[in-house]
């Protein structure tokens, strides 16, 4: 009889060990799991890489910020497209997976930035190499850069035009085509920098609000 209590017992002590480390295992991996998706969110919140920023050159246009300047029909503008969280660029909130254009203009009233004026007008663009692109994606934290730059940016003339607007905005995000004054030699500058596109149906652009409004 106390040989059976004893193994009895043996058994209960061997359970409650194998339970007690079961326990421990699984307390081991939840803290784990929960330490996973802290990371990730971690990772989520940081933003890096949520926004492509392009700069376009375009000449030969039917209209254009430089049409009555002396400049010829040529333009050069940025468009930014957002998909992280809504963002403030300059005073015009843009929304979760949205774009924007932003240029300079010396033709319209008020003369300065306007807000997806190119976009409302995209159709005086050519669908060809007379309007390249380049591209480039860029963190939240560039945010501050594009804002300074736009504050301190609304006008223009002809020794402060698209074109210095365009280059002045991309550099600051870490763009580096050295100063040009008119659309067409920017357009060069872009076409001997290798990677570029051409033409208005890249999709950043043609996602753009076709209403426009001034600065």
């Amino acid at each position: 009889m106390k040989k059976i209590k004893k193994v009895l017992m043996s058994f209960l002590i061997m359970g409650t060990m194998v339970f007690s480390q079961s326990v421990s295992v699984f307390a081991l991996d939840t803290k784990n799991a929960n330490e996973v998706g802290s990371i990730s969110n971690d990772i989520e919140e940081k933003g890096a890489g949520d926004m492509t920023i392009s700069i376009y050159a375009a000449i030969n246009t039917a209209g254009s910020s430089s049409g009555v300047s002396g400049l010829g029909n040529s333009h050069a503008w940025i468009v930014i497209k957002n998909t992280g969280a809504a963002k403030t660029i300059g005073n015009y909130t843009i929304p979760h997976n949205s774009s924007l254009s932003i240029g300079t203009w010396g033709n319209t009233t008020p003369k300065g930035i306007w807000y997806n004026l190119e976009r409302k007008k995209i159709s005086e663009f050519q669908n060809n190499s007379n309007t390249v692109y380049d591209k480039m994606v860029i963190s939240e934290a560039k945010l501050s850069a594009i804002n300074n730059v736009i504050k301190s940016s609304n006008n223009w003339s002809l020794t402060n035009n698209c074109t210095h607007f365009a280059v002045r905005l991309w550099n600051a995000v870490g763009g580096s085509y050295s100063s040009c004054a008119t659309p067409a030699a920017l357009r060069t500058k872009i076409m001997n920098s290798g990677g570029y596109g051409t033409g208005r149906l890249d999709s950043d652009f043609q996602s753009c609000s076709t209403t426009a409004r001034a600065y």
